[in-house]
C-alpha cells in the first residue's frame, strides 16, 4: 500500500468487515442504506456548492490527445511485436499491450458518457477509434449497459454488472476466484449477452461493421499475429494486471455503509481518474480530470469514506480472503423496492410494490 498521509482522516480499507465474509447470498439494501445513494449525496452537494460544482461539468479538451496517443501506440506495437521472439510477444503483450488496452477500455468508459468534445458525434467517433485494438466491437455496446448501471445500480436483473447467483456460488474459493480474475475479459463480455440481452440496434450493427471491416484491413497489411497480439493483451490487460484492481474496489462490499469505494491512487494518473468512483457515480458529468476538484471542493462528504489506494492490493485480498468473494455485493430484487427505498427504484426505474 502507498502512503494514506494526504487522506489521514479517512477510513483506509485493509480487511474486509467479517460480518461480510462466508455469505450465501447478495448483501441486501436496507432503509438505512438511503442516506448513501449517490442521488441523495448529489443533491446535499448541490444545495451546498452548486455554483462551484457546475464549473466543473462539460469536456475536457485533453482526453481526445491522450486517447489518440494511446491507441495509435497500441497499433504501431501490434505491427512490430508479430516480428518478435515468443516469450517477448508474450511479455510485450503483458506489460505493455494488456495496460494500454486497459486504458482503452477505460477512455470508452470516459468518451461513451460524452466527456472528450461537446459533440455526441465527435465523442463516439474517438470511441470507435478506442474500440480498434481491442479487437472488438463493444463502446456500443458498452454504452447502453453502462447507462443501466449508473441508472440502475445494484437492481436484480438489470445491473449486469452483479454476477448471478450460479456464478458467485461456483466462485467462492482461491483457486475460483483466480479463475475469475483471469478471466475477467470473458465473463464481463459475456454475462450480459445472456442475463440481459439487448436487441441489435442499427448502432450496434454499425460498430460491428466497421471493427470486423478493421481486422481485415490490419490482417491483410500486417497478418493474423496482430489480432493473437490484440486478443492476448485484452485476456492480460483486463485479468492478472493491476489496472484491473477496479473492477473489484468499486462495488464489491467490503464495509456494510457503502456500495461504492474509491481508490486514491497513483493509477489514477493513467486511467481517468476511474478510481474516483464515488465522486464519478455521484457526478457522472464530470470529466475525470476534475473529479479531484470535486473531492476538494466538498470533502466533508467524501473524507469519511472508506477507500483503498492499492488495485494490485486489491486483487490480492479478494482472492486470498477466505468468504470474500461475488456475493460481496449490494443487490435490490428488481420487483421487491420497499417505500423507504423509493430513491434507488425511482433512479432505477423501477416501481415499489405501494406504487405498482
Amino acid at each position: 500500500h502507498i502512503s494514506a498521509s494526504s487522506h489521514s482522516k479517512m477510513p483506509l480499507i485493509q480487511r474486509v468487515d467479517p460480518s461480510l465474509l462466508n455469505l450465501e447470498n447478495f448483501v441486501s439494501y436496507t432503509d438505512s442504506d438511503a442516506k448513501d445513494f449517490h442521488e441523495q449525496r448529489k443533491v446535499a452537494i448541490m444545495k451546498k456548492y452548486g455554483p462551484k460544482i457546475r464549473k466543473l461539468y462539460g469536456h475536457c479538451w485533453t482526453t481526445k490527445y491522450y486517447v489518440a496517443f494511446v491507441a495509435l501506440t497500441q497499433l504501431w506495437i501490434s505491427t512490430w511485436v508479430v516480428n518478435q521472439k515468443w516469450w517477448v510477444f508474450l511479455l510485450v503483450a503483458w506489460i505493455f499491450g494488456g495496460t494500454l488496452t486497459h486504458i482503452l477500455t477505460l477512455a470508452i468508459h470516459e468518451v461513451t458518457h460524452f466527456l472528450a468534445f461537446k459533440k455526441p458525434l465527435y465523442n463516439w467517433a474517438l470511441a470507435y477509434l478506442a474500440d480498434l485494438p481491442i479487437p472488438a466491437a463493444t463502446c456500443v455496446s458498452f454504452k447502453l449497459y453502462h447507462r443501466d448501471h449508473h441508472n440502475m445500480m445494484g437492481v436484480e436483473d438489470v445491473d449486469t454488472d452483479i454476477a448471478t447467483f450460479n456464478e458467485a456460488q461456483l466462485m467462492k474459493g482461491r483457486f475460483q476466484k483466480l479463475i475469475f480474475v483471469l478471466f475477467n475479459s470473458l465473463i464481463y463480455s459475456l454475462r450480459p449477452v445472456f442475463t440481459m440481452p439487448k436487441p441489435l440496434t442499427k448502432e450496434l450493427a454499425v460498430n460491428w461493421i466497421v471493427q470486423l471491416a478493421f481486422n481485415a484491413v490490419w490482417i491483410h497489411l500486417f497478418g493474423w499475429k496482430t489480432m493473437l497480439y490484440f486478443g492476448v493483451s485484452l485476456f492480460l490487460g483486463l485479468g492478472l494486471n493491476p489496472l484491473a484492481g477496479h473492477f473489484i474496489s468499486e462495488h464489491f462490499v467490503s464495509h456494510p455503509s457503502q456500495d461504492t469505494y474509491s481508490y486514491y491512487g497513483p493509477l489514477n494518473y493513467i486511467a481517468f481518474n476511474v478510481g474516483y468512483h464515488t465522486e464519478h457515480h455521484d457526478f457522472p458529468n464530470i470529466p475525470g480530470s476534475r473529479l479531484p476538484e470535486l473531492k476538494r471542493i466538498a470533502p466533508e462528504f467524501y473524507d469519511n469514506r472508506f477507500y483503498y489506494d492499492s488495485w494490485s492490493g486489491v486483487v490480492w485480498n479478494y482472492i486470498m480472503t477466505d468468504g470474500f468473494g461475488l456475493f460481496n455485493r449490494k443487490k435490490v430484487p428488481s420487483n421487491h423496492c420497499t417505500l423507504k427505498m423509493r430513491s434507488v427504484c425511482h433512479s432505477s426505474g423501477v416501481k415499489s410494490k405501494k406504487e405498482e
